[in-house]
């Protein structure tokens, strides 16, 4: 995801006490016995690491690990009937999810990322389409926004600052605070921001990046405004209810006219 968008949580969790810890270089983990005042049965985890060339150890209670998934497609006969697999085990397929053997379509986790089970409903839907109906039907991965349920949530749709400038060689961004937004101000929740990056040229919006209260409910006007190619102006023109998260968005539209940072609530 966008770079900001994990600066703004490390930041929101260091607030909360939780020590974020990056750039490991993992070395095992080990069950060990807790204190000697505690419960003879109850057992806590070590994990140790190299941070920087030096050894470190951490200990709790429990170890939360969250690697990602695999695809479970070894052994089940793909070879036998001419589907072909990818290095890390994802069905190949083409756009409308026919795998390398014409007969045979697939859809969800199988096929890779976005590895989302609404994502993988639409394939599932699409596939069934094409396989039976010869429809033609694809999806827009691009427009596929993503969220994660933390708190604060994070959520993004489209195309990244550092993508973008990758492929135009500049980048037409613009970010605000949720401690700017009047909502977020009223309730004592401010943590988070929204990034919007447009085309150069344009003004259509092209990439949506937040960290905030609401931030899972608030992506989906941005996942409309990069679907069907909306520019900062429509959302600038578009009426938001006040006072709510979802002007946040609207905002950071309006960065790209005016200094949002002096403006007074609803001016336009």
């Amino acid at each position: 995801m966008e770079g900001q968008l994990g600066r703004e949580m490390q930041r929101a969790f260091r607030e909360e006490g939780i020590n974020i810890v990056t750039s490991n270089d993992f070395q095992q983990v080990q069950d060990v016995a807790t204190d000697s005042g505690a419960d003879p049965g109850q057992k806590g985890v070590a994990v140790e690491t190299v941070i920087e060339d030096e050894e470190r150890a951490f200990t709790a209670e429990a170890l939360f690990v969250a690697t990602g998934v695999q695809p479970n497609s070894e052994d089940i006969g793909l070879e036998a009937v001419g589907v072909e697999t990818e290095s890390d085990g994802a069905i190949r397929v083409d756009e409308h999810f026919q795998t390398t053997s014409p007969d045979i379509y697939a859809a969800g986790d199988v096929i890779g990322e976005p590895e989302l089970e609404t994502v993988a409903a639409k394939e599932g839907n699409h596939a069934v389409k094409n396989a039976f109906g010869d429809e033609g039907v694809s999806i827009d991965f691009d427009a596929v926004p993503a969220v994660v349920f933390t708190s604060p949530e994070v959520a993004a749709v489209g195309t990244t600052e550092l993508e973008y400038k990758d492929e135009h060689g500049t980048c037409s961004c613009r970010t605000v605070q949720m401690a700017d937004v009047p909502r977020a101000k009223a309730v004592e929740n401010t943590d988070g921001l929204v990034q919007v990056v447009k085309h150069h040229e344009t003004d259509e919006i092209v990439g949506v990046h937040m960290v905030g209260p609401r931030a899972a409910d608030m992506i989906m006007e941005a996942t409309l405004a990069v679907r069907f190619g909306l520019t900062v102006d429509d959302i600038i023109d578009t009426i938001h209810p006040f006072p709510t998260f979802s002007e946040a968005f609207k905002h950071a539209c309006q960065a790209f006219r005016r200094d949002t940072s002096t403006m007074s609530c609803c001016i336009e």
